[in-house]
């Protein structure tokens, strides 16, 4: 049994990516549940969309889709937004601690962004 959460940077600077993280997901739990070493029952998925806090960005700081067995659910969540450079995957991290893993199940967090996290001193970052 896997749970696997994809925690997806969903602001601007992902726009030209998204669709390939689309696809690259999908590809993922294709392959995962193709491999014949678990039934499509024992994989769950699921998504935590993240992007900026306010100011920077009015829309969310994480958004969740819960677990789910129909992968393509997962993938289609997917969306773009604003915000400036960093952005919130802490609060994505975060809300991935708190999710409904199963207790017998082995979880997994991937963790797709091209920014780093508030708080380490980039530039442009925003005391929260």
């Amino acid at each position: 049994l896997s749970d696997i959460m994809f925690l997806q940077d969903a602001t601007g600077s992902q726009q030209p990516y998204i669709d390939t993280a689309r696809n690259k997901i999908s590809q993922i739990c294709n392959t995962l549940i193709s491999g014949g070493k678990f039934a499509p029952q024992d994989l769950r998925f699921g998504l935590i969309a993240f992007r900026d806090h306010p100011p920077q960005d009015q829309s969310f700081v994480t958004q969740q889709f819960p677990f789910t067995t129909e992968f393509g659910v997962v993938a289609s969540n997917l969306a773009t937004g604003s915000g400036d450079r960093p952005e919130a995957q802490s609060d994505a991290l975060s809300a991935a601690l708190k999710v409904d893993w199963k207790d017998n199940a082995t979880n997994i967090v991937v963790l797709i962004t091209d920014s780093p996290p508030h708080g380490v001193g980039e530039d442009g970052d925003v005391s929260l």
